[in-house]
């Protein structure tokens, strides 16, 4: 019986040694391979420092998380966003150094790396989110990324952006809200808040004020995957027609924008 144990514990250490040498050529071999578990590394920091009191409610928590991701963090879109873009461990680094208080420069993100972080915050505190895409009706066809949440009290969506540090309140209910509503909803009644306290437009105590310009995003809306590709679109045709071109453009949104974000229900 002994000789037998021993031969499946010798076993047992091969096995593992086989894998840890399998592992350590593919991270040597694969850069790849290497950058998502540095990633993955960094992420389980990320979750701890942003954890949620398990006892808040739904709101609380959700501005927690939000908070997290912009204030530690700021939107720049300069060479060193792109050069970070580049190196997926590098701008978690940044956030961690920032968080911890050792350094006190803020890695820089944009609207879609910002709400790409916040997604599994979220999804780790227990709760159904996706990402959107909104877009603007003019020549560029400039876009908003976002992220939608499912609150469990009432199982209905609400917007959370971290880009803004806002959520979105319905001013006819006073109820928080999500994509669809603000869409579809023949005119726009609703406007962006901070906090229950601070809603509203070019406000000055907060560090990244939305303009009235943002609300004009709300006529097309591609709800994404983690990969950031579009499954479903919302499309209201009053505000943002994508088989025409807007004033001033050339060309019409669809199909123009691919694939990506003119799904087969895009010009419903």
């Amino acid at each position: 019986m002994d000789n037998l144990r021993a031969v499946k514990i010798a076993g047992g250490f091969f096995v593992a040694a086989l894998l840890a040498f399998g592992i350590w050529q593919g991270v040597r071999k694969y850069p790849d391979v290497k950058a998502d578990w540095l990633e993955y590394l960094r992420r389980k920091e990320i979750y701890e420092l942003s954890r949620v009191d398990s006892a808040a409610g739904f709101h609380a928590k959700m501005e927690t998380l939000n908070n997290f991701v912009h204030g530690n963090s700021v939107h720049n879109t300069d060479a060193e966003y792109w050069d970070d873009f580049k190196h997926k461990p590098r701008t978690l680094d940044k956030l961690l150094a920032f968080a911890k208080g050792r350094s006190d420069k803020p890695p820089h993100m944009d609207c879609s790396t910002r709400s790409k972080l916040l997604l599994p915050l979220i999804r780790r505190a227990g709760f159904e989110v996706h990402m959107i895409d909104i877009f603007r009706y003019d020549p560029k066809y400039l876009s908003h990324v976002v992220v939608e949440v499912k609150n469990p009290e009432n199982q209905k969506w609400e917007i959370y952006d971290p880009t803004y540090q806002i959520f979105w309140r319905n001013d006819k209910t006073g109820e928080r809200t999500g994509v669809r509503e603000m869409v579809e909803s023949a005119d726009f009644h609703f406007t962006p808040c901070h906090d229950e306290k601070r809603c509203g437009y070019d406000r000055e105590d907060v560090d990244w004020p939305p303009a009235p310009s943002l609300k004009t995003y709300f006529g097309y809306a591609v709800l994404m995957d983690d990969e950031g590709s579009g499954y479903e679109v919302i499309n209201n045709p009053a505000r943002f027609d994508p088989s025409k071109p807007p004033e001033g453009g050339a060309r019409p949104f669809c199909p123009d924008a691919g694939k990506r974000w003119c799904l087969s229900n895009s010009l419903k």
